[in-house]
């Protein structure tokens, strides 16, 4: 199966997220066709570059952003199956003039570009969505340079972005998180302040070549639940096996210092008083599966068992 990588290119504008794909286009990657997909030279210019004030786009920035997005999944679809070839239609074609026709005996995978700011985390979730729906696999390239040096290059350009839409850009943007979100663990941090040295270069192409061969998957990821609900319920399960045993222990114990006559008469209040203990437990860890260790349970398990015996030897009489 043709290996697929979608890679969403983050940071400001004039950052060096273009100047980096048109780099990466132009060096050869072995059995890799790459598509970049340049969104400025793709929404119509009245569209571009709303302000980040808040949670809301402009509808027609919105559209065109959609737009891109179904493009790219019915190119994924061609991908993976050379019968959908008819999915990409006249005008993903025109959106998307790089992307390769792919005959049934071609070697190509296919590493796409996502050349946009994605300055917000839902942004690039959606195109993880897209690449678990499909198996494919899904990066995060971040261009990092100074809000200064984004500020002065932007200023020669031919169609410059609105400097508040910058600022407000730098104040709002939310930058990959590879350890807090799973999905954004594939992350590349680039410094585009200065020129890339061929190394980085290198690097960047190895990470991406490597992210293209760990796809997600949903039925991947229902796997690794369940795997993970098992493991619970046989943690759980030993804790309280563990539990049990020290309350017994602790049980034989008090038959042992007593009478039999006593044993005879509360051995009933001592099996529910053990039982209500246990259940005390069941609950804690049920609601509160903290990383408590076996032996924290077991402590509090004998001192929850201590207080309830200590109340019922204040309301009996030692035989």
């Amino acid at each position: 199966m043709r290996e697929i990588l979608l890679v969403t290119l983050v940071g400001l504008p004039a950052s060096g997220k273009s100047s980096l794909c048109r780099t990466l286009t132009e060096r050869s990657i072995s059995d890799y066709a790459v598509v970049w997909i340049h969104f400025d030279n793709l929404i119509p210019l009245s569209a571009l570059h709303p302000v980040p004030e808040s949670d809301s786009e402009p509808s027609d920035w919105k559209h065109w952003r959609q737009v891109i997005h179904d493009c790219v999944e019915r190119c994924i679809q061609a991908c993976r199956n050379p019968t959908n070839q008819s999915l990409v239609t006249q005008q993903c074609r025109s959106l998307l003039p790089s992307f390769p026709p792919f005959p049934d005996d071609s070697p190509s995978n296919v590493i796409f570009l996502l050349d946009d700011n994605f300055y917000y985390s839902s942004m690039r979730h959606a195109y993880y969505l897209l690449a678990k729906r499909y198996e494919a696999g899904y990066a995060s390239v971040v261009c990092c340079a100074a809000l200064t040096d984004c500020m002065e290059r932007n200023r020669v350009r031919e169609t410059a972005v609105p400097p508040n839409v910058i600022s407000k850009m730098h104040q709002r943007i939310e930058w990959p998180d590879p350890e807090g979100n799973r999905w954004e663990q594939h992350t590349f941090i680039v410094n585009t302040s200065k020129d890339i040295s061929s190394e980085t270069l290198d690097s960047l192409q190895e990470f991406l070549m490597s992210s293209s061969k760990k796809p997600f998957s949903y039925v991947a990821e229902i796997e690794q639940a369940q795997r993970r609900e098992q493991d619970r319920k046989a943690n759980f399960e030993s804790i309280l096996h563990q539990v049990d045993i020290s309350l017994r222990s602790k049980v034989q114990v008090v038959m042992q210092s007593h009478t039999p006559q006593w044993k005879s008469k509360h051995s009933k209040q001592l099996s529910d008083l053990k039982s209500d203990t246990m259940n005390a437990i069941r609950t804690k860890i049920l609601s509160d599966p903290s990383n408590e260790t076996l032996e924290a349970y077991q402590r509090e398990a004998i001192t929850l068992f201590e207080r309830g015996l200590e109340q019922l030897l204040s309301q009996t009489t030692l035989s």
